[in-house]
């Protein structure tokens, strides 16, 4: 098992029972004592957790705004499961916007050569600097950086994002409630995903199954300006037939 797939374990159970214990955990895991404490350290730093004498508790919030090296390895199986299925919406697409999110960013890797999109705009300074390929142009938003979350962000983002007309936006978010619709953390990002959906004919929507029935501190967008919704595991009968009703074309495995 590797370090961030036992994180994302610890973290789990920390989420259920709120504190966990450092001698228990090395038996759980087969590892030493020493190395769960590293692994504990690293999630205080990231805000996840707080130590304590034997071990940790959750951290209030710590399910908002994480950076995005923690982001990126949490529910990484699910991330592609939902990469693959999105890819077949894409057929005779040309053109693309991709928001900064973990999600979208395993979408992107599995789009290969020689597939019908060839320019993707984006905001996400991962997609720039790690997603080489000779056959799709990658157009950077500029803006401000925002280092938490290797995010463009800004007047600057959002003015050029504005120039371009696109088939579509790929984008992800931190919860989706049939109450309070599509929400996120912060507004520096919102506000970047909003000019995003107003570029595009059509919105498609990656969320894992751990985001349904929850909301963040920031309202985003509601189900009207979504398209496609895709995620890992097939949601309740109630979210389906709420999708159904407001023509949101749901995908899952």
């Amino acid at each position: 098992m590797l370090a961030f797939e036992r994180r994302e374990i610890i973290l789990s159970k920390l989420k259920k029972e709120k504190k966990v214990f450092v001698a228990e955990l090395a038996k759980e895991f087969t590892v030493s004592e020493e190395t769960i404490r590293r692994d504990l350290e690293r999630m205080e730093k990231n805000g996840q957790v707080i130590r304590n004498y034997g071990g940790a508790m959750i951290t209030e919030g710590s399910n908002d705004d994480l950076p995005y090296e923690t982001r990126s390895g949490l529910n990484l199986k699910k991330k592609q499961v939902i990469a693959k299925l999105a890819m077949p919406i894409l057929e005779n697409s040309l053109c693309l916007m991709a928001d900064t999110s973990s999600t979208v960013y395993e979408f992107l890797k599995t789009l290969k050569k020689g597939s019908s999109v060839n320019q993707v705009i984006t905001n996400s300074v991962d997609v720039l600097g790690k997603l080489d390929d000779e056959n799709m142009q990658i157009i950077s938003t500029g803006g401000q950086l925002r280092l938490k979350s290797h995010a463009l962000v800004g007047g600057g983002a959002i003015d050029s994002i504005r120039r371009y007309n696109v088939d579509f936006a790929v984008l992800s978010c931190k919860g989706i409630s049939i109450e309070r619709g599509i929400t996120d953390t912060n507004d520096p990002e919102c506000l970047v995903k909003q000019a995003m959906i107003e570029q595009a004919n059509k919105t498609i929507l990656l969320v894992d199954s751990t985001k349904f029935g929850k909301h963040s501190f920031i309202n985003i967008f509601s189900f009207s300006k979504v398209d496609y919704i895709v995620t890992d595991a097939k949601p309740s009968d109630e979210w389906i037939e709420y999708l159904n009703q407001i023509d949101v074309e749901l995908i899952y495995p």
